[in-house]
């Protein structure tokens, strides 16, 4: 498997995954190099961890990245995406006292 060096313009694909069978979809753009924001707003929950549990092996497979940026929003990087290595949630709020 070839991954991707560098993420192309207009590779940001964002998808509403309305089925269990649409999990294959959003690995086919994510595997090709896409970075992929999937929204599970009309999923039912429990279909929703089977879809994230084959996104997570898809994810892993590529040595990508998965940001959970919602409870039903959540951004997939294929491996080169980002420049530096992500550690946390970069949205995650840090309060400074």
């Amino acid at each position: 498997m070839k991954f991707p060096v560098k993420v192309g313009r207009g590779a940001v694909k964002i998808i509403t995954i309305r089925s269990f069978e649409e999990e294959h979809l959003v690995a086919d753009k994510v595997i090709s190099g896409s970075i992929v924001l999937v929204d599970f707003k009309y999923i039912d929950s429990n279909i929703k961890q089977r879809i994230l549990a084959f996104l997570e092996g898809t994810i892993f497979g590529i040595d990508g990245k998965m940001l959970v940026l919602r409870d039903d929003l959540v951004l997939l990087l294929p491996n080169g995406a980002l420049d530096e290595p992500v550690e946390k949630n970069p949205l995650e709020f840090v309060r400074q006292e």
